[in-house]
């Protein structure tokens, strides 16, 4: 349940529970009215009307309204405990979500300034390193290349810092122009195409045409950039790249397939969290941020994204996203 309806529903739960003390508390001050007539009837010898007043019947057994009053407090009792548990269970998973922010809270900054520190320290070195006159001038080549090297991973670090500020803040339900996904995934192929090809890497394009969907075109492009971007890395030389899109009834399905050094399955529920890096990719880089930004477009797209267990080595991803609606 989201934060907004949990912290309602314990809101109601309160005040249930404040009105039934409220209702109790106003049943008392009647039933004192009751007592006061008893007794006033008692010293005037009226003994029928204190019987009256007390609820007990001519033949001194208790009357239906002492049998109302009995089940009226059994049944409100139930209904206040059971009210009381609720708020208690509420409150429990107010807490842990708050918990659980609070730890991504920290995971987000930890990630963060690892990601900046780390090429800003590579930089440094380097350049201190390149105010050596004794540095021949084919070192201080391949220290400027590494420097390029971590400014273009602070760049990508620096866009998907924006990028996942930019999700979080963003509304769901906005109006989205309906476009052909071939066309938008199709451009993000082409730009990685000289990368794949430097690489050695085989890039291959499936995409079907005529695939509409309403989209955030920047969104959906850096969902395409990063699942591309960590095939990269994943592959080595000489392996190959699938990206296919094809229409599956009511949704449109991206699939991008890889035959590289794949995920391990001890961490495959958790590729997705936010800079959480596979012990497999300790040594290839990145900020563990691009699956985390690819889930939660997707999500906010009201689709989904996955890791689908292939036979052979790699990686396949697959995401589905509605078509656009009065789409044949």
């Amino acid at each position: 349940m989201p934060r907004s309806k949990t912290a309602i529903a314990f809101a109601i739960v309160v005040a249930l529970c404040l009105a039934q003390v409220a209702w109790w508390i106003v049943f008392q001050f009647r039933e004192s009215e009751h007592f006061e007539a008893a007794a006033e009837a008692l010293v005037a010898g009226d003994y029928d009307a204190v019987a009256e007043a007390l609820g007990v019947g001519a033949d001194g057994a208790p009357d239906d309204r002492f049998h109302r009053r009995r089940f009226m407090f059994a049944s409100e009792g139930v209904f206040l405990g059971v009210c009381a548990g609720l708020g208690v269970v509420f409150f429990y998973a107010m807490l842990l979500r708050e918990r659980r922010v609070y730890r991504e809270r920290e995971r987000f900054l930890t990630g963060a300034t690892h990601e900046f520190k780390t090429p800003l320290a590579t930089l440094q070195l380097g350049l201190q390193s390149m105010l050596d006159e004794r540095v021949t001038a084919e070192t201080r080549m391949e220290y400027l290349h590494a420097m390029l090297q971590e400014v273009s991973r602070l760049e990508r670090g620096v866009g998907n810092l924006l990028a996942a500020a930019g999700l979080r803040q963003s509304v769901r339900g906005l109006d989205r122009p309906v476009g052909d996904l071939a066309d938008d995934i199709g451009e993000v192929v082409a730009e990685f195409e000289p990368r794949f090809r430097t690489a050695g890497i085989d890039l291959e394009a499936r995409l079907a045409p005529g695939v509409r969907v309403a989209r955030d075109r920047a969104g959906l492009r850096l969902v395409v950039h990063n699942l591309l971007d960590n095939a990269l890395r994943y592959v080595e030389r000489g392996g190959t790249v699938v990206v296919q899109l094809r229409r599956d009834g009511p949704d449109a399905e991206l699939v991008v397939e890889d035959d590289g050094i794949g995920i391990d399955p001890t961490d495959a529920g958790r590729i997705f969290e936010p800079f959480f890096r596979g012990s497999r990719g300790q040594h290839v880089g990145g900020s563990g941020l691009g699956l985390h930004l690819a889930r939660e477009f997707v999500e906010q797209h009201r689709g989904t994204i996955r890791l689908v267990e292939t036979d052979g080595p790699g990686a396949k991803f697959v995401v589905r996203l509605p078509v656009a609606r009065g789409e044949s």
